[in-house]
């Protein structure tokens, strides 16, 4: 007994260092960090390694011992043994943030003496699945079109928060959908009816995450009426316009009625709005009428308001009126017929019509604020007619008025009824001018004439222009329908020709101008000779007082017809001892005109002598 108990002493001595058993050792082992080694990249459990040496003359190594960040806590022991110089253990890396972290290790002998050591790893641990990740079931009255997701928070000490992924099918794949640093998110801009699938990840500082969660599911649904607000009736006397507006789209529909009862109902207007709006027709004038809206949203929940009133309006009818022409008017040409209109609630259209038969629309100038149209004159009938507008409003009310006006496309007809064509006319009496005048259009509002007496011995081939300044009027005779006057012939002692114009004039200033050529003939003796060979001479000669000058005229007219070309022909008029001559030369045709008018002396033609000379006589 006591044998066994000497053996395992010396057994032990054995393996005590010399200076241990003298208790002089003074020296600290050696240490050296194998794992991790410095700078190295940790996470999880990461494994420890150090080797601790006393050497052959010390003490021995007692522990190995090793903690985090600190030189100055609580020591974690290693494993080891006597027989080996290698001690190792484990690192529990999520206990600590991600980053750089220094691990300090203590290796203490026999005799107490320590050695400390260090070395510094990163640690870079991703966060754990989040739990407990569930969708919210819908509790309340929603429209929809979202999902709300929470899930139990983690517990990293370098967690920064969460990213949530979404699918349309079971399993992904998966669209990141949010980032969120708190355990709740609500997924919006969803279509209700359709299911969406969720797994939600841990992020932590360094941007890593945590293997995804559990995939979960949800189908978000509308379940609340639209809300109609800001009901409004603008009414007519037959028509009411309803507006509102709906807090998501909805249908479009009105109930309406004489009563709150309603009874009516417009159709339903599917287009889906949040502004509404629809019209009542066909109202009853100064009339309340009640209403309420309807809306029915694209889950078919529907909505519809409390029941409102408004009150028909007093239909007058519309007022119109001509504004650029005035009764009588004359129009000529193309011209812009302007109307104006109003009514209390509208002018639904403004026509016009020429006759009262056709009716034709009329445009609105924004411009001048006028319903206008253009109208060609020239196609209508000349002379009366009648111009007339009307308005229409939407109670198809219609006022009207109109003007007689007329239509005038050419100038006046004018003729000459007295003295008649080619008229040889008397002198020194009286003879009636008379004229007769026409317009279709505007009307004659003046005729007038004047005379152009061609001076003796002139030759003129047609009339001369009239002059402006000798035009006078002629009156019309109501009996006859003529324009007349009685006119003076002149006393020539020289057949004379006279040109006597007429002119009319029309509403719009337009005239026309008429001309006949009339001839005055010589108050005195005629005579006629014939020569030898068949030769003709004839004419007048006549004696009258000289009313300017004093005394007596003589003129002499000498026509000859049928004789020798070439030859001269004389006509010789003497008495009361005075001569007068008058003579041509025959042209190519054996024909000579020829006049003279001088003073005279004599006072009786009748018992002068008359002589013709020349070739056959």
């Amino acid at each position: 007994m006591h044998w066994r108990y000497g053996a395992a002493l010396l057994a032990s001595l054995a393996s005590t260092p010399a200076l241990a058993l003298l208790g002089l050792d003074s020296t600290p082992p050696t240490v050296t960090i194998v794992k991790p080694a410095s700078g190295a990249a940790v996470s999880g459990q990461a494994a420890l390694e150090v080797r601790a040496d006393d050497g052959l003359l010390g003490s021995g190594i007692s522990r190995v011992e090793y903690q985090v960040d600190t030189a100055d806590g609580v020591w974690t022991a290693l494993s080891g043994s006597l027989l080996s110089t290698t001690y190792r253990g484990t690192w529990n890396t999520t206990a600590v943030a991600d980053g750089s972290h220094s691990v300090y290790v203590r290796a203490t002998d026999g005799d107490g003496n320590q050695r400390l050591v260090y070395t510094v790893a990163v640690v870079g641990n991703p966060p754990a699945a989040p739990t407990g990740v569930k969708v919210a079931a819908q509790v309340a009255a929603s429209n929809g079109g979202y999902l709300d997701l929470s899930w139990s928070s983690n517990t990293e000490m370098d967690l920064v928060g969460y990213a949530v992924y979404r699918s349309t099918t079971p399993g992904g794949p998966y669209t990141k959908v949010a980032a969120t640093s708190v355990s709740f998110h609500r997924d919006q801009g969803l279509s209700n009816g359709t299911s969406y699938y969720y797994v939600v990840a841990a992020v932590d500082v360094a941007g890593n995450e945590s293997p995804r969660s559990g995939e979960v599911s949800g189908m978000p649904i509308d379940n609340r009426a639209p809300f109609a607000s800001g009901m409004v009736a603008a009414a007519g006397p037959t028509f009411a316009d309803i507006s509102w507006t709906t807090d998501e789209p909805a249908s479009s529909q009105v109930e309406y009625g004489t009563t709150s009862a309603l009874g009516s109902a417009t159709g339903v207007e599917l287009a889906r709005t949040t502004s509404h709006g629809v019209s009542l027709t066909s109202l009853q004038p100064n009339t309340t009428y009640f209403y309420r809206v309807r809306s029915v949203d694209a889950s078919g929940n529907a909505g519809a308001s409390q029941v409102l009133a408004f009150s028909t309006g007093v239909d007058l009818a519309p007022t119109v009126g001509i504004v650029n022409l005035a009764e009588g008017a004359v129009l000529q040409g193309a011209i812009t017929l302007q109307a104006q209109a109003s009514d209390d609630f509208g002018v639904a259209k403004v026509e016009y019509t020429v006759g009262g038969i056709v009716w034709n629309a009329m445009g609105f100038n924004s411009l001048t604020g006028n319903y206008e149209v253009r109208l060609d004159t020239n196609n209508l009938e000349e002379g009366a007619q009648v111009l007339g507008v009307r308005a229409t409003d939407g109670a198809r009310q219609v006022a009207q008025t109109s003007i007689n006006v007329t239509v005038d496309r050419g100038a006046p007809a004018v003729d000459m009824i007295s003295p008649v064509v080619d008229a040889h006319l008397a002198g020194g009496i009286e003879h009636l001018v008379q004229v007769s005048a026409t317009d279709s259009g505007s009307g004659i509002t003046a005729v007038d004439w004047q005379l152009y007496a061609v001076p003796l011995g002139v030759e003129i081939e047609e009339a001369p222009q009239p002059d402006p300044a000798l035009w006078q009027p002629l009156t019309l005779n109501a009996q006859t329908g003529g324009y007349e006057t009685n006119w003076l012939a002149p006393v020539v002692v020289v057949e004379q020709v006279i040109y006597l114009y007429a002119r009319a004039t029309d509403g719009l200033g337009k005239s026309t101008t008429f001309v006949r050529e009339v001839t005055v003939l010589a108050t005195g003796r005629d005579f006629e000779f014939t020569g030898s060979g068949g030769q003709s001479l004839s004419g007048t000669v006549a004696i009258a007082p000289d009313t300017v000058n004093g005394g007596n005229r003589i003129g002499l007219q000498l026509i000859g017809r049928f004789l020798t070309p070439g030859g001269q022909y004389r006509l010789t008029v003497s008495g009361e001892g005075a001569s007068h001559t008058v003579e041509f030369t025959a042209d190519a045709r054996g024909r000579g005109v020829a006049e003279a008018e001088s003073a005279t002396a004599m006072t009786d033609v009748a018992s002068a002598t008359l002589t013709p000379t020349g070739p056959g006589f």
